[in-house]
């Protein structure tokens, strides 16, 4: 009777124990899932952090070479501009010379000055007095009748290209017959167009 007695003192304590153990167990086992949890939590938010930082990082810098291709893109538009303009702008400017050029010189003036006397017995001098050069194909006398009166001293081989400033020499005689007009047959430089222009030897009265 006196063991029951002990064994019946003893049950309830040792149950106890017995659980106790166990909840502690499961209280360290849960400790220790919280405390992984919470570690991966924090790993977890950690790299999402990072990341974030990075996507951000990379997101700015992505803005930052779009900002410079559009400011590369908007600069080169306005480099482009610019030179439009100011080809625009030389060309009103060459348009504008090659009117107030035309306008001097029009085509259908003929750049040859006056036969002038030389001075010199029966020669006479014509002076290319336009600005632009001219391609002399022919120098005779208006009439052919009175060729044989023209002599052409210069230049001595035709056709030849002249320059503002140069002259056709040649010997007019006056007779009884008359004195021979002079035909210089000519284009411009840049054109095949053929003309022709004459002019009258005179000598001056003394």
């Amino acid at each position: 009777m006196g063991t029951t007695a002990v064994q019946q003192a003893n049950g309830p304590w040792d149950w106890n124990l017995s659980t106790t153990l166990v909840v502690v167990g499961w209280a360290i086992t849960l400790a220790i899932t919280i405390t992984g949890w919470v570690i991966t939590s924090r790993r977890a938010k950690k790299t999402a952090l990072a990341e974030a930082k990075k996507a951000a990082e990379d997101n700015a810098l992505a803005r930052q070479r779009h900002q410079e291709q559009i400011d590369m893109m908007k600069e080169r538009l306005q480099t482009a501009h610019n030179s439009s303009t100011a080809l625009k702008e030389q060309v009103k400017q060459l348009t504008e010379a090659n009117r107030l050029y035309s306008k001097a010189n029009p085509e259908n003036k003929a750049p040859w000055g006056d036969a002038e006397w030389t001075g010199s017995g029966d020669l006479f001098r014509i002076h290319l007095s336009g600005t632009r050069p001219v391609v002399v194909t022919q120098v005779k006398a208006s009439e052919d009748r009175l060729s044989g009166l023209f002599d052409l001293r210069h230049p001595t081989a035709l056709p030849c290209s002249m320059e503002p400033g140069d002259s056709v020499e040649y010997l007019a005689f006056g007779t009884n017959a008359g004195t021979p007009e002079t035909l210089i047959e000519w284009n411009w430089e840049n054109s095949t167009e053929p003309r022709k222009t004459t002019r009258s030897n005179v000598k001056p009265n003394f």
